[in-house]
């Protein structure tokens, strides 16, 4: 998790300012819900904003990791809206460590429809002049 709010969580890594001005309320429920996180939305719905806000010690790692789910899909849709003639890719790292088992296999098959996937370990020399969204769950 990074230091912000939960919209803030969500937009990370903000290379473009739109990734957060177009993160409105309406697709932040959506992409909670998208992310079996419908609980925490009804939650905290009204603190989306609040940085003075932990959330790494509000969520529970398993949430954490969902948010991440989150961050990509936000990632996927604000990319083929802007940059629509180059492609998305996302690496991820230990994407099912702290996911319910029935969950994960949703999740894995799920990214595997959407998107060309990259699973690493660590960053490879390659990725380094690439724009790129890389998350460790």
């Amino acid at each position: 998790m990074v230091d912000g709010t939960l919209r803030e969580q969500v937009a990370y890594p903000v290379w473009e300012t739109s990734l957060l001005e177009e993160l409105n309320d309406d697709k932040m429920e959506q992409l909670f819900r998208e992310c079996n996180l419908a609980d925490v939305w009804q939650m905290r719905k009204n603190e989306l904003d609040h940085p003075e806000i932990n959330w790494g010690t509000v969520l529970s790692l398993g949430e954490q990791q969902r948010l991440q789910f989150c961050r990509l899909l936000w990632h996927q849709e604000w990319h083929s809206r802007h940059l629509p003639q180059e492609n998305f890719f996302a690496v991820l790292d230990e994407v099912k460590n702290l996911i319910q088992q029935k969950t994960s296999k949703t999740y894995v098959f799920f990214m595997f429809f959407l998107f060309e996937i990259v699973f690493t370990r660590r960053r490879q020399p390659w990725m380094s002049n690439r724009r790129c969204l890389c998350i460790s769950l």
